[in-house]
């Protein structure tokens, strides 16, 4: 069924909607123009998208067992997103949970290696797709272990500081990093011959990290621009921010 924004709802799992973003038609495009075969485009496109959502499911997985409740799992043409209510209490569970997306990845890498060890040389799509496999899941491995909002790599880092500096200074020092990040991928972009897709991921690393700072502020009861010193506490109360309210509460000032 379709849903808001053209979304496309195509399945549940565990209970969890996946939803497919209009903005997967410019992916398809890209793919299909890049491979100069409409063939050999769509196909590499579904397995992206299959890998992209085997990850985000690693994550819900994991969110599940701790109890959270996920609303939905998007792709999209950044990639993934699956949206928590609520997560988990402790540093180091919401730790595992953005590390299961990575160790997904990390085991179809491996799996499309090992299928290329043993897949006769004569099965010639096989062959293509085993190592498309392996080469997707790897580029997702590696990008999402990034230490920056709101790859897994952020999450984990802003986990790791929390134990120590609370929520709200890990995740100002965790948006800080994004930035600089952020910035390094939009030079890149413009100086290698203006890659849009790479100036794109730059915005959304840029304006998530910037999101997640300011969401984790209006649960603590501070304005976006307080000095993240003053947070002194070590009480765990993670997004969507606030034992009790939901963040469309936050946000309406609920």
């Amino acid at each position: 069924m379709f849903l808001g924004f053209g979304q496309l709802e195509v399945g549940r799992v565990w209970g969890v909607p996946i939803r497919l973003d209009p903005s997967l038609i410019i992916m398809a495009v890209l793919f299909v123009f890049r491979a100069g075969s409409l063939t050999v485009g769509l196909s590499s496109a579904a397995i992206l998208l299959a890998s992209v959502l085997l990850h985000e499911l690693g994550h819900t997985a994991v969110a599940l067992s701790y109890g959270c409740r996920v609303r939905d799992i998007t792709l999209l043409l950044l990639g993934g997103r699956a949206t928590l209510i609520d997560m988990p209490r402790s540093p180091w569970r919401e730790a595992w949970m953005a590390a299961a997306g990575p160790l997904v990845s990390l085991a179809l890498a491996v799996a499309g290696h090992v299928g290329l060890m043993f897949c006769p040389r004569e099965f010639g799509l096989g062959v293509v797709a085993l190592w498309y496999i392996r080469y997707v899941n790897g580029a997702l491995l590696v990008f999402n272990l990034i230490p920056a909002f709101p790859m897994d790599g952020g999450r984990i880092f802003r986990a790791l500081l929390a134990s120590r500096l609370g929520r709200r200074r890990a995740t100002f020092i965790a948006y800080r990093v994004a930035q600089v990040l952020a910035a390094c991928m939009a030079v890149w972009a413009i100086v290698d011959a203006f890659d849009f897709v790479l100036l794109l991921i730059a915005w959304y690393v840029y304006s998530s990290a910037k999101t997640e700072y300011a969401m984790v502020c209006a649960e603590r009861g501070y304005r976006f621009g307080d000095d993240p010193s003053d947070d002194d506490s070590v009480v765990i109360s993670p997004p969507p921010y606030g034992g009790e309210k939901e963040v469309t509460d936050i946000f309406r000032g609920r």
